[in-house]
């Protein structure tokens, strides 16, 4: 009876771990459309505004830098930010590495 009930309390919590879990975050800069309505707060015109913005003026490097696409803010941004990535296309980061040559 012992085993039986710890079976079954060990397969109650990792139901409820994996119902609970996270979806991985969206690569903000190669999602489409249909990916993008998927994160909260976004809809359909805030998600094709995304997609212009990106194709007009690059990808974005950070949450921040949402802020370009009219309707989002940095309040917006914030919330957002845990559900991102921001690699881009060829897969390295959007952020400028640091030039770590020496200096002479």
């Amino acid at each position: 009876m012992k085993t039986w009930l710890t079976t079954a309390i060990y397969s109650l919590l990792l139901a409820s771990t994996l119902a609970f879990a996270s979806p991985p975050p969206i690569n903000i800069n190669t999602a489409s459309v249909a990916e993008l309505v998927a994160l909260p707060g976004i809809g359909k015109a805030k998600a094709e505004a995304i997609v212009a913005e990106r194709d007009a003026n690059g990808p974005f490097v950070d949450a921040e830098d949402l802020s370009r696409v009219s309707g989002i803010g940095t309040a917006t941004a914030k919330k957002l930010e845990q559900h991102l990535e921001f690699s881009t296309p060829q897969g390295d980061s959007a952020k400028p590495a640091p030039n770590d040559a020496p200096r002479m």
